[in-house]
């Protein structure tokens, strides 16, 4: 994964996350007076070792033909590209300028502009760090539908939430899906997607195994599991 960032601080942040990303290469271009950050980001791209995810940390996007080379060779290289773009109150394009003089956009535009670009856009660094795992290890995905397993009814109802208002989709269960599903879990469990697959079989690997198989073999892009590992310190495993 390789990161370019027009704040310094925030790039060493990155380097510091405990997420486990394998970080290829971090660049910080300050105020871009030599080589602008489509510049630089379209460099890593082209020397070194391959790249599987890019992820830019932006205040402005002053060069637009320079940015839309930098997503036409990501495209050609099939390497996901996500931005977090500063900037998007009053506030913080104060703060830009006085820090790096960029002169930061109009939001509205700036994500008019990286979604026609076709690249990711974010809000904040550990959806920033989020979307680089999930490209690194999948890289980007053909579609947007999605499964959700968890054994909890209110983190079912939680991820079904965060995806409210976002192009993405839960699809009905096929009757394959449900039927591996109510095998395994019995007939006390509602089967819908997002699933709260409750606690009837926490312990019992293989009911587990076969459950987990069942979802993911559906008509879905990317499948989510909620795990909840309990402290080391706190708890007791039998």
């Amino acid at each position: 994964v390789a990161v370019v960032s027009q704040s310094s601080s925030i790039a060493i942040s990155v380097t510091m996350a405990d997420g486990g990303l394998p970080l290829s290469a971090v660049v910080a271009v300050g105020n871009a007076a030599q080589q602008g950050l489509p510049q630089v980001a379209a460099a890593v791209l082209g020397s070194g070792p391959p790249v599987s995810a890019l992820g830019l940390v932006v205040e402005s996007l002053a060069d637009l033909r320079g940015w839309e080379r930098l997503a036409a060779t990501a495209r050609e290289q099939r390497v996901g590209v996500v931005a977090l773009v500063l900037g998007a109150t009053a506030e913080a394009r104060r703060a830009v300028v006085t820090h790096t003089a960029s002169l930061a956009g109009d939001a509205e535009a700036t994500a008019d502009f990286l979604r026609r670009a076709g690249i990711g856009q974010v809000g904040s660094v550990d959806a920033l760090l989020g979307a680089l795992c999930l490209l690194h290890c999948g890289g980007p995905l053909p579609g947007t539908r999605l499964t959700s397993l968890s054994s909890s009814g209110g983190e079912a109802a939680l991820v079904a939430d965060a995806a409210a208002g976002r192009a993405v989709s839960f699809p009905e269960l096929t009757p394959a899906q449900a039927g591996g599903l109510r095998a395994a879990l019995g007939g006390r469990v509602p089967l819908t997607n997002p699933l709260d697959y409750h606690t009837y079989v926490w312990g019992d690997a293989d009911a587990m195994a076969a459950a987990f198989t069942a979802m993911v073999r559906g008509p879905a892009e990317l499948n989510l599991l909620f795990a909840d590992l309990p402290r080391a310190d706190r708890c007791v495993d039998d």
